[in-house]
């Protein structure tokens, strides 16, 4: 999923963002994020979900969900986002937790 995406940061501010996304890093808000993968069967379907990991923590920040139908979950903070795209999700989750 390499490349550069623009979306709504979905923090209530209508404001846009972007992010260039490489080998599952990507730069945002001056922190560096890596997203890991976590590979799991259930029914017969595999599925991805991502650890979200950003520099300035120690443990990753929340973990993208794969709803198994091109959609993607998370929710951290009492705040919850979905979005087809993972590393999207989880700058979404970043403009609305840090």
């Amino acid at each position: 999923m390499n490349g550069t995406y623009t979306f709504n940061k979905g923090n209530w501010s209508g404001e846009e963002a972007t992010i260039t996304v490489k080998e599952n890093k990507f730069e945002y808000y001056g922190y560096n994020f890596e997203l890991v993968p976590n590979t799991w069967e259930f029914d017969g379907e595999e599925h991805t979900d991502f650890l979200v990991h950003g520099d300035a923590w120690d443990e990753p920040l929340y973990t993208v969900r794969d709803f198994g139908d091109g959609t993607y979950w998370c929710t951290s903070a009492g705040i919850e986002r979905t979005n087809t795209n993972p590393f999207i999700l989880a700058a979404i989750m970043a403009s609305n937790t840090i």
